[in-house]
């Protein structure tokens, strides 16, 4: 089962490849294509920022400060890791 799952993927993956290889040669198009995905990803941005302000009135953390929180966790741990390798040596 997981061999037929695994070759539709891949036929899947090869015939999307194509297609989007067919839709791109036009230069015109592949332009219209690049202005669409960066409006979208514009927007998407600034949702986001807005969505960070509602939050933020509302006395909520936002994503990004999650993000932040997370790597200082990350970084915490690394040099509490490296005290107690340190203290493992001396004693």
């Amino acid at each position: 089962m997981k061999g037929i799952l695994s070759d539709l993927r891949g036929r899947a993956l090869e015939l999307g490849g194509k297609a989007v290889g067919k839709l791109l040669e036009d230069p015109v198009r592949a332009e219209r294509v690049a202005a669409a995905v960066g409006a979208v990803q514009h927007g998407k941005k600034r949702v986001e920022v807005a969505q960070g302000q509602v939050l933020n009135a509302m006395g909520f953390a936002h994503a990004g400060e999650y993000k932040e929180l997370r790597r200082r966790i990350s970084a915490a741990r690394r040099q509490a890791q490296a005290i107690l390798e340190k203290l493992e040596r001396l004693g």
